[in-house]
């Protein structure tokens, strides 16, 4: 549920990394060291270059760089970048941009837009380094600076230092939502969730559908403890049409830890209902409600499962289908019990739980049949004790009591039970 809320990053990033070309006309007047001067010749330069660059970014480009010498003022290759990146030549742009900075290392501009030009290329640690820097003078770009860090930082896995950054820049761009989802994630990222809640709640006034919000406000709930809260969210979700389906899945367990059944399978329809299905979680609801005796809401979600058998696992299929055989024996029906378990053995001969389960319905109809299936669960060594038990038992129903002794002595051997010890001790005083 949780996942998807990484995709806050990436809107941010499209909102955050602004074009290069905004820079030509910055809404904030630079210091004068700031900005570099142009002689007349330059000057002209560079209106010629604007004029061919209205029909031909790149040519202006290249007519700029063909004039550009390393006495040349640092607006030359400013004006070459911004009409590289205006034809998608972003590494020509950039070394264009390098090319400023070396001239001009308090090109302010320059380094901005170089910064921006980096996160387009995914380079956040390089970009990084020159907002740090840009950070480090007087800007009048601080605000961007600082709002740019913030993505770069995330993008690093450096949270602590993204946080302090999205922070500073909600303090200029108080009311800029992009920015109050970054630190949402980052906060969701470092799983502190209870400082992500006033921000969650926030955006859930301008967007009460964002199913990523709501997830964040039910995980922090689950994290405390209170099950009840997140089972109260969930509901308020999911009559938004805001839950998915494993909130949906999740609001069923958390109504079956409520001992409502009813409102659980509600829950279990509806999730299984939708594409991509948790089919382990609604495997898991199933057990719960099989395991806690609600026999007609586990049979409806058993044949809502079924539906759907073609798109189980191998394993899943064996776990469902075990479970459908013990709802039939707790229903009264061994015939149902029985034919289910033999379809799992058809698929797993050694599936313990089966071979122990079969045996159990068998012994009093197939004495023989019982006694091969343990014998097979014998073999398999975590249901050995319970084999050699229930075998003593078979030994003990037929009569044979010293084969009775030497099978719950074999269980005794492999692990001391105060239970089994007793149970011998009768086998024992019955022996004439």
């Amino acid at each position: 549920m949780m996942r998807s809320l990484r995709h806050l990053a990436t809107t941010i990033a499209l909102l955050l990394i602004t074009s290069l070309h905004a820079a030509e006309n910055p809404g904030i007047p630079p210091a004068k060291d700031t900005e570099p001067s142009v002689s007349e010749e330059e000057a002209a330069q560079l209106a010629t270059a604007a004029a061919r660059a209205r029909s031909d970014a790149a040519g202006a480009a290249e007519l700029l760089h063909a004039q550009d010498t390393a006495e040349s003022s640092a607006a030359l290759p400013f004006a070459e970048s911004l009409y590289w990146h205006r034809a998608g030549k972003t590494e020509q742009a950039r070394q264009a941009l390098g090319r400023a900075l070396a001239r001009h290392p308090r090109f302010h501009r320059a380094r901005l837009n170089l910064a921006k030009l980096l996160m387009q290329q995914s380079k956040h640690a390089e970009a990084s380094r020159e907002l740090r820097a840009l950070l480090g003078t007087d800007t009048p770009d601080r605000a961007e600076a600082w709002r740019l860090l913030a993505y770069t930082l995330q993008e690093q896995a450096q949270l602590p230092a993204a946080e302090m950054a999205y922070r500073q820049a909600i303090a200029f761009f108080p009311t800029e939502r992009a920015l109050r989802l970054g630190l949402l994630s980052c906060l969701i990222e470092q799983q502190r969730y209870a400082e992500a809640i006033p921000w969650a709640k926030q955006e859930l006034g301008v967007e009460p559908t964002k199913r990523q919000l709501w997830g964040l406000l039910i995980n922090a709930e689950l994290a405390a403890g209170r099950r009840e809260r997140a089972l109260h969210l969930l509901e308020c979700a999911r009559r938004l049409g805001a839950a998915d389906a494993h909130m949906l899945a999740l609001l069923g367990d958390l109504y079956l830890d409520q001992s409502l059944p009813v409102p659980a399978l509600a829950c279990y329809r509806q999730a299984a209902a939708l594409k991509n299905a948790p089919v382990g979680r609604l495997l898991s609801g199933f057990e719960a409600l099989v395991l806690s005796r609600n026999s007609a809401q586990a049979t409806e979600l058993g044949e809502t499962i079924g539906r759907s058998l073609a798109q189980l696992t191998p394993r899943q299929r064996l776990r469902f289908r075990s479970l459908r055989a013990s709802l039939a024996a707790s229903k009264g029906d061994p015939a149902g019990a029985i034919s289910e378990y033999r379809l799992v053995l058809k698929e797993d001969p050694i599936h313990g739980e089966t071979l122990l389960a079969l045996a159990d319905l068998l012994i009093g109809k197939a004495p023989g049949e019982a006694r091969q299936l343990l014998a097979r669960a014998a073999r398999l060594d975590p249901y050995q004790i319970r084999a050699w038990t229930a075998l003593a038992r078979l030994a003990v129903e037929e009569g044979d009591l010293p084969a009775a002794v030497a099978l719950v002595q074999r269980a005794l051997a492999k692990k001391p039970d105060a239970g089994l010890e007793r149970y011998l001790n009768q086998i024992r005083a019955a022996i004439p």
